[in-house]
């Protein structure tokens, strides 16, 4: 077969309303607002840079069924700037955008496929002459599908590298509404060499059967703290002997981020500051020239934990923060500085104690180290707490490192509320 280079993206939200836009000034609104946009907007100048073959779109273009004007030129403008250059887009819609909401009546680029709804479109793509891949297809005609679509695909004869290109939720755990439903065995049993998803806002790899994968690229832009991190596209290679490789394109604009900075140790508010200010250096830094709009959380026992508690401390000390860094190229936000510290207790010493204190501590040690069916009975409850689809959307799949963080919180609260007023 012919080799391809193509991009692969998904979950463009164009003209999404950030999560407390409102709470924060103009100046930072304007880029949030616009993220969504810029970051499509280097999705196709990266498309143009790595002179693919072509782009696959995978849902959700726009983040309603009632798409701003705005968006639907914007998206038009990128994908004329790929057929100016003579790269083909495919592209269906999804749960967000679905083919019956409203639409401008606009003429789109002659290098544009966008699959109906009705049923699964196949369109061939043809390199140097000869077919190179067969791109399947079908849009959300409505926003409630909930229909598991793979079986619809068919792989044709002669087809020499076929894509499915479809919105759905794989699996039953991944934080997102299971519109679409369809399992790792669907996608094999169909028979085609790459799928490419959208839906989930993560970037997830399956390797399938043979050569064969699945992959989600996740969100081009994340909107809020718990879309944290890089965002981007999936560039795919696939070379004549069939083998297909992936890289993650970052193209975001605005990167969120949550960090703590630990009070332990930390003598007065001077040093607070400078552990601060070092931490968010060291985020700004590891950002690839990205604005960002970071969450702070204060953690640990400590003085300073005292402090805190008086009136007006930790708001001051976040605007201060705020002042100082929102001024910065690329600038870094304070979305929040929360206060989850302690007083300062000597644990070392309680657990020689012979107390209950003592007793509860070599409890809370047991679960660390994970002695003993109650581990599993605590990550069992966890699990239920996060049947909620809105929970796991938020906060991610419950795992050990959520486990360990929640012991420690629960030690932290019940050796407050067993000392309080004894040691402060």
């Amino acid at each position: 077969m012919k080799p391809l280079k193509f991009i692969h993206t998904a979950d463009l939200h164009l003209d999404s309303p950030f999560t407390g836009l409102r709470s924060v000034n103009t100046a930072v609104a304007g880029k949030m607002q616009a993220a969504t946009f810029s970051a499509f907007e280097e999705v196709v100048s990266l498309a143009l840079r790595e002179e693919v073959d072509f782009v696959l779109v995978a849902g959700d273009i726009y983040d309603g069924q009632e798409r701003s004007l705005l968006a639907q030129l914007r998206f038009r403008k990128e994908l004329q700037r790929l057929s100016d250059r003579g790269i083909r887009s495919f592209v269906v819609h999804g749960n967000h955008d679905p083919l019956d909401g409203w639409s401008a009546s606009l003429a789109w680029p002659e290098n544009v496929h966008i699959f109906s709804g009705e049923k699964v479109e196949s369109v061939p793509f043809h390199k140097d002459g000869a077919e190179a891949a067969r791109i399947f297809g079908i849009s959300y005609p409505h926003r409630e599908v909930r229909e598991n679509l793979i079986p619809r695909f068919k792989r044709e004869k002669g087809v020499p590298f076929a894509i499915g290109l479809v919105h759905c939720n794989l699996g039953a755990n991944t934080g997102h509404e299971p519109y679409a439903p369809c399992s790792l065995s669907d996608l094999e049993e169909a028979g085609f060499d790459y799928w490419a998803l959208g839906h989930v806002h993560t970037r997830r790899v399956y390797e399938l059967r043979g050569k064969a994968l699945a992959v989600y690229p996740g969100n081009t832009q994340g909107r809020h703290p718990g879309e944290k991190g890089p965002h981007g596209a999936v560039l795919v290679k696939v070379d004549p002997a069939g083998r297909i490789g992936t890289d993650f394109l970052p193209a975001d604009s605005l990167r969120w981020e949550i960090t703590t900075v630990d009070i332990s140790g930390l003598a007065g508010e001077d040093e607070l500051i400078e552990a601060l200010d070092n931490r968010i250096a060291e985020i700004k830094d590891q950002a690839e020239g990205r604005d960002i709009c970071l969450r702070l959380s204060l953690e640990g026992r400590g003085v300073l934990h005292s402090v805190l508690q008086r009136p007006g401390v930790l708001s001051d000390l976040e605007s201060s923060r705020k002042e100082q860094w929102a001024g910065t190229r690329p600038l870094v936000w304070i979305e929040r500085l929360e206060d989850r510290t302690r007083p300062a207790v000597d644990l070392e010493k309680r657990r020689r104690s012979d107390d209950f204190v003592a007793g509860l501590l070599e409890e809370f040690d047991l679960l660390r180290a994970g002695c003993g069916k109650d581990r599993d009975e605590v990550f069992g409850l966890l699990k239920d707490l996060f049947h909620s689809m809105q929970v796991r959307k938020l906060l991610g799949e419950p795992d050990d490192s959520m486990l360990e963080n929640i012991i420690q919180r629960a030690e932290m609260i019940c050796i407050d509320r067993l000392l309080a007023g004894v040691e402060d």
